[in-house]
């Protein structure tokens, strides 16, 4: 079984692994899906909640709401790699598709992180976009 308190669920883009959020044991289940089976239980901040795994796989992102801190799991090790502080209680993340940044969902710094997490989309979407040109008139021989 996994930790006590499962509050959030996040499956690997390969559906190899799902990720299990234990609110009250502060700890993060691994369930292998080919066997149905936990294979790890990685300690987090207090309190995880709904966490997410990168578009890539190679990540989980973790809310930890009285750590004020999203921890952040390497899937191939199943080893907390950062801790990054974010505003007060923190319940939810999400990606952007480019995997970055982060936005901690209703927390106090929820607003400011999803304004500029908006800006930047906008800006690669900008810069990013060839220009393009109406097409030519056939020229008259």
């Amino acid at each position: 079984p996994v930790g006590t308190g499962p509050a959030g669920v996040a499956v690997t883009p390969n559906g190899a692994f799902v990720y299990v959020a234990n609110f009250v044991s502060n700890t993060v289940s691994v369930i292998d899906t080919a066997t149905n089976t936990v294979t790890a239980a990685i300690p987090v901040g207090q309190r995880p909640d709904f966490l997410t795994v990168s578009r890539d796989g190679t990540s989980v992102y973790v809310p930890n709401q009285n750590s004020d801190s999203v921890s952040v799991i390497n899937t191939a090790t199943n080893t907390v790699t950062a801790a990054i502080p974010v505003g007060a209680n923190p319940t939810g993340v999400a990606t952007t598709p480019s995997d970055v940044p982060i936005i901690p969902t209703l927390s106090d710094g929820a607003f400011m992180l999803l304004f500029a997490a908006l800006a930047a989309a906008l800006a690669l979407r900008i810069v990013g976009r060839p220009v393009s040109r109406p097409p030519r008139a056939p020229r008259e021989s």
